[in-house]
């Protein structure tokens, strides 16, 4: 039969090292264990640690948005008939992110007490991308898990980029020399991060003093939501006038869209 030799040596700030040698040792809170050397199978002599999930995906969002998913911590530690179970301490101060996203992860956790065999903690896990695009990272655990000392569960969430969509893409006008024509250019988002548009809406080109766009900028754009632009030709003779409006953004696939500008007085 085996049977856990250890007893209370003192009483202490928070302590988890294990030593995974013959008579493992593992002291914790000041209390120290010692187990002999069973072997492989010694699963009945300490904590046993399942997480469930084995790996966090989040729903897709957009930069910046914070969102939460729990880890449930299990002892699973084998009981023999008759034989001892242990708990399963979880080293609180080394629950660590890795990976290249490591720093847009955070945890917060209720295992600071030991987890009696077939109990359960609690470990919130929060993402916050910074970044476009998939955000991968690794959450390590640690415990007294003789057998898997230490797991790593996957973590990723998807930031999307925002999506430009100019309505129409030409502007086309027309009027008499010293008339006035105008009309409306749509700017929409399609993504789920917001739009930012960093530049003003300046016409450039041969004819670019013929036009007049107002607003000269647009505020960021939520997803689902529009910016319009009311596009103004003053031609002063008699002519065709050509020039164009340049929109620089935060959408990832196409940074720079060009809308043309034509007009047309006689």
């Amino acid at each position: 039969m085996k049977k856990l030799l250890g007893i209370c040596l003192f009483c202490g700030a928070l302590i988890l090292a294990v030593q995974l040698v013959s008579n493992q040792v593992i002291q914790i809170s000041g209390t120290a264990y010692a187990w002999e050397d069973y072997g492989k199978n010694c699963a009945a002599c300490h904590g046993v640690i399942k997480a469930n999930p084995k790996s966090l995906k989040f729903d897709p969002t957009k930069l910046g948005t914070s969102s939460t998913k729990e880890i449930i911590i299990t002892n699973k530690g084998n009981k023999e008939e008759g034989g001892p179970t242990l708990d399963l301490w979880i080293d609180t101060d080394n629950i660590t992110f890795t990976g290249a996203s490591f720093n847009e992860y955070s945890q917060i956790n209720d295992c600071t007490d030991p987890i009696p065999y077939l109990s359960t903690c609690t470990i919130t896990v929060t993402s916050t991308p910074t970044g476009y695009g998939k955000r991968v990272a690794g959450l390590a655990i640690s415990s007294n898990d003789l057998k898997t000392s230490e797991i790593i569960l996957q973590l990723s969430v998807d930031a999307k980029s925002p999506k430009i969509k100019t309505k129409p893409s030409t502007v086309s006008l027309s009027t008499t020399p010293g008339g006035t024509a105008t009309k409306t250019l749509v700017i929409t988002n399609n993504g789920l991060s917001d739009l930012i548009i960093s530049n003003t809406f300046t016409p450039t080109g041969t004819d670019a003093g013929d036009f007049l766009v107002q607003p000269v900028f647009c505020t960021p754009i939520p997803q689902g939501q529009s910016c319009s632009l009311e596009i103004t030709y003053n031609p002063t003779v008699t002519k065709i006038s050509t020039a164009q409006i340049v929109i620089d953004s935060n959408d990832q696939v196409k940074s720079s869209v060009t809308v043309k500008l034509k007009g047309k007085s006689k």
